[in-house]
């Protein structure tokens, strides 16, 4: 009987033992599974990262990509306008050097029609002859003294002014004392205004005199006439075939310009 309940207690122990190693199988089986599982999900998060970090990776090689672009054209732009500006600029200097032919072929072409007048005329520098009358001139000039009437611009204190010579050198002055004299344009219709001024004048074109031989009775007109001629000084200096060392002229103002 004793040993009957020994071998019971016996197998109950290894039932409990079996049972036990079972149990411990079990967990041994979950456990791992589990720590399989969370291998999985850290390989999935790990994945999941580097997908990220190459996703970004690609969007800055793109956006890089982007501003090389941008880069490139910007400096293709700017390439482009540095070459339309430097040719630009050579075609603005090609047209200054052919502006600058042209004025020196129209000077010389001057010159030389002078050079034709005063070897046409044969006009010596110093003669008796007096009383040559220039179309445009009327009032002339005379002497120390004053004016000749009617005489024009053929002598000047004893002599010769080769007219051609000084019709050039009236049409400049007349060019640069207009330029400075600016009327209302209410002014210009007053056609009965009419201001005379002797004008004497230095070789290098400073005024050595100048007076109102006769008033237009308009102060303001008078006032508009001294100004345009004191703001025209220093005035042209005389031409090389002008041997006087003072000139005279009688200016004769009008709304409807200057008459030299």
């Amino acid at each position: 009987m004793k040993e009957q309940e020994e071998r019971e207690k016996q197998q109950e122990q290894r039932q409990e033992l079996q049972q036990k190693q079972e149990r411990e199988r079990l967990a041994a089986l979950e456990k791992e599974k589990a720590a399989e599982q969370e291998r999985k999900l850290a390989a999935r998060k790990k994945k999941q990262q580097a997908d990220q970090r190459e996703r970004k990776l690609a969007a800055r090689k793109k956006k890089q990509q982007e501003a090389e672009k941008k880069k490139r054209m910007a400096d293709q732009r700017r390439r482009s306008r540095e070459v339309a500006e430097v040719a630009r600029l050579a075609r603005q200097a090609e047209q200054a050097a052919e502006q600058a032919r042209l004025e020196a072929a129209r000077a010389r072409s001057e010159y030389a029609s002078v050079a034709q007048a005063v070897s046409d005329l044969n006009t010596p520098l110093v003669s008796g002859d007096s009383g040559f009358s220039s179309g445009g001139y009327s009032e002339g000039y005379g002497g120390p003294s004053g004016r000749e009437s009617g005489g024009g611009y053929g002598d000047y204190r004893g002599e010769r002014v080769n007219p051609a010579v000084l019709n050039q050198y009236a049409a400049s002055l007349n060019g640069r004392i207009s330029s400075h004299w600016q009327l209302p344009e209410i002014v210009k219709t007053q056609s009965n205004l009419s201001t005379i001024v002797a004008l004497t004048l230095r070789r290098d074109g400073s005024i050595e005199d100048m007076r109102i031989e006769r008033e237009s009775g308009d102060s303001f007109f008078d006032q508009s006439v001294i100004k345009a001629l004191r703001n025209s000084a220093p005035l042209p200096s005389f031409p090389a075939l002008i041997n006087q060392s003072t000139l005279e002229f009688v200016l004769t103002f009008t709304p409807q310009g200057l008459d030299l």
